[in-house]
């Protein structure tokens, strides 16, 4: 069952956590397997954000080895605003998150299907093993993607969008494709003006109507 409270404030790490046992392993279990991707505030994953137009609230989500925690601050104009308003809590176990329709709801509402979704897949058990690692090893992991991998991934966040277009990744995909071959003085210049991710897709242009056309 979800318990809803209202509060001014939510500390790092929630109070009255549950027990809980995901599905496939026991409580214990589980959370050995968590603890290595915790981060420094006890959180499997912990989101702080304003809400999607046309609201403009702003929540929190935390989720833990035992529970699944959603709090919103609505964002009043002064003109409206009450200083008996404080925050309202959701809080739930996994099993619980499944049958919450109004928590649910609310979280939809304010981050859009994909990170219900998310949230959902978590709770399975299903790590996201990419976003706890470091920014370099993240980096080498996407350089040996492909592209439509790359691209992809470049839109799922702001973050990641970062790491794909950096020129660690896309120096990395220039030389693995081979295009290192045809460099030239142009594409060199290229490289110091524009970066490595303009230049492969230069130097790809420039193999591709190199190439010339088989007769079948």
């Amino acid at each position: 069952m979800s318990r809803k409270s209202s509060k001014s404030s939510v500390s790092g790490r929630p109070s009255n956590a549950r027990n809980n046992v995901n599905k496939g392993l026991t409580s214990s279990e589980w959370v050995a397997q968590c603890t290595p991707w915790l981060d420094s505030e006890g959180a499997l994953y912990q989101r702080q954000d304003v809400s999607i137009p046309p609201l403009k609230d702003f929540f929190l989500i935390w989720v833990d080895p035992y529970q699944v925690v959603f709090t919103n601050w609505q964002i009043q104009s002064p003109a409206k605003m009450s200083s008996h308003r404080g925050a309202i809590c959701w809080e739930t176990d996994y099993q619980g998150f499944k049958n919450e329709p109004e928590m649910r709801g609310l979280i939809e509402s304010r981050t859009g299907p994909a990170e219900l979704d998310f949230l959902d897949v978590l709770l399975q058990g299903r790590i996201n093993f990419l976003d706890r690692m470091p920014p370099k090893l993240q980096m080498l992991i996407i350089s040996y993607l492909d592209i439509k991998a790359v691209a992809a991934l470049a839109g799922t966040s702001k973050y990641y969008k970062k790491l794909c277009y950096s020129d660690t990744v896309w120096k990395a995909l220039y030389h693995r494709s081979g295009l290192n071959a045809n460099m030239t003085a142009g594409l060199l210049e290229t490289v110091e003006s524009d970066g490595w991710r303009v230049t492969y897709i230069m130097a790809h242009r420039i193999r591709r109507f190199a190439t010339p056309l088989r007769r079948s």
